[in-house]
This record gives C-alpha cells, structure tokens and sequence, in this order.
C-alpha cells in the first residue's frame, strides 16, 4: 500500500510516499533540496492527505478525463470501464484501501447500485462513495435513495473540474 503527504513550502510543493515493502519516493529533488526539505518538514504540518479514489465509468473517455483532473488535484486513482473488474479489484485490495469510490449509474452488465451493494456485501466498511450519472431522472432518485450520502456526492454529467474535486 502506498500512503503519501503533500506538503507546501515557501510557495513550493513536495510530494512524499511510502510504499509498504519499505521504498521511500520523494518528487525529484536534488540532494541538497531533499536535505533543506528534510530540515523544514519535521516544523511543517501536512496540508493533505492523499486519498485513494477507485472510478468505475463504462465509458472510457470519461474514466481517462477524470483520472486527469483528479491526478492533477494530488489524488492517487485507479479507473475501471467495467463494474466486474472494479468489484474485484475492491475484493483483492487490503481494507480501506480506497477513500473514495465514484461510480458511474448506467453501465453495462451491473449497475452503479448493484456495485455498490455487492461491495457493501463484501465489506461493511465501505469508503466514502460518490455516484455519476448524466441522467436527471436518475440524480434525483439517488438522492431519494440514499438520504445518508452528502448531496455533493451526487454528480451530474457532465461535469467540471471544480466540482469534480
């Protein structure tokens, strides 16, 4: 597993991770930057955690527009273009895994729902999830359906970069 913080100082950013079987990764700095980030950091609080985000969408450009902008807003994401892959990825994944799961309503063989109750199934402890759809009708019933979910996690299609992240 992979944890990670993003750090900022003096208007700069650093990105630091650690990977489970013990490899440290910092973004490319010199020595001597690493060795100035390294004094800083232990005064400095983190400004965000990264979070893992699992999106499921059968349509692949949306999938690829999505990794994009939340790639690019410091979030760590996997994209999946089939709901059957998804589900068992999550299976596969060590619990908490993923912060965040954005799935698309309407997709072939399984819908964004049924995913959903088939990963609540296999784990109670279930990320915060969001759901997409490009359907009206749709967006108002989920958010009929699911009253314990916060309204920003209902999307509609399309969407822009801001309300995405």
């Amino acid at each position: 597993m992979i944890t990670g913080l993003k750090y900022s100082h003096n208007g700069a950013t650093k990105d630091q991770f650690h990977i489970q079987d013990g490899y440290d990764y910092s973004n490319s700095l010199n020595e001597e930057e690493v060795n100035n980030w390294e004094q800083t950091l232990s005064s400095k609080t983190p400004l965000v955690a990264i979070k893992r985000i699992m999106v499921v969408d059968d349509e692949e450009d949306i999938t690829i527009a999505y990794k994009h902008i939340l790639q690019n807003n410091g979030f760590i994401v996997d994209v999946f273009n089939n709901p059957f892959e998804a589900l068992e990825k999550f299976r596969e994944s060590p619990e908490e895994y993923y912060d965040i799961l954005l799935i698309d309503m309407k997709m072939p063989g399984m819908s964004g729902v049924e995913l959903y109750q088939n990963i609540r199934n296999f784990n109670k402890k279930v990320p915060k999830i969001c759901f997409a759809t490009g359907y009206e009708s749709l967006y108002n019933l989920l958010k009929q359906s699911f009253p314990e979910i916060n309204e920003n996690c209902f999307i509609r299609k399309p969407v822009d970069e801001d309300e995405l992240v």
